[in-house]
């Protein structure tokens, strides 16, 4: 990207197999001290998925400007977020309890960021491993202890509802790869 665009941004993973099925990276530079792109670190993807408020899915209504779900584990009714205001639909947000497959990103409503699909259609990496508690007490955590297993957050596309939700959070090996798993890329200005 350097190279083509003239920018000087750092590169945060050191990479092995590039252009291979069997990439493997690891961390190079600290998430919040590099300046080129990267995986959101847990506690930037919640803040990025409530955008910037206290709801556990956004939705620019209510007192919390979004709400919780209800029908947490059942996939034959609909759930609502429940805002206090409209109460809209999960369906309207989310991809969940979905048989088939991932969906074409951006056909649901995005959050108050204008980002889309951070509640269902893919699981996404975040930087962080799983061996650390979360949340810490710490301002902007993040856990680079590796373990076995690397954080994914936001449920799927066959979800239940409960998993839409922000806090659920769940590990897996970072070589395991599934069609339901993805990333979102980031990069912070450091400037």
């Amino acid at each position: 990207y350097n190279r083509m665009y003239g920018t000087t941004w750092q590169n945060c993973y050191s990479c092995q197999g590039s252009g291979t099925v069997d990439v493997q990276c690891v961390i190079s530079n600290h998430p919040y001290r590099c300046s080129g792109f990267r995986l959101p670190t847990e506690a930037e993807w919640e803040y990025a998925a409530r955008s910037g408020t206290t709801a556990d899915i956004w939705t620019g209504k209510g007192e919390a400007l979004g709400g919780d779900v209800t029908s947490l584990w059942d996939c034959s009714v609909p759930s609502e977020i429940m805002d206090g205001a409209e109460n809209p639909l999960l369906s309207e947000y989310s991809w969940h309890c979905q048989e088939g497959n991932n969906q074409e990103v951006a056909l649901k409503k995005a959050n108050g960021f204008d980002l889309y699909d951070m509640h269902g259609n893919e699981w996404e990496w975040v930087n962080d491993w799983d061996s650390c508690f979360y949340p810490s007490s710490d301002w902007n955590p993040f856990c680079g202890i590796e373990g076995e297993a690397k954080v994914r957050k936001g449920g799927d596309w066959n979800d239940v509802p409960f998993n839409q939700r922000l806090y659920p959070r769940y590990a897996k090996p970072p070589e395991d790869r599934y069609g339901s798993i993805g990333f979102r890329l980031m990069r912070m200005d450091l400037d």
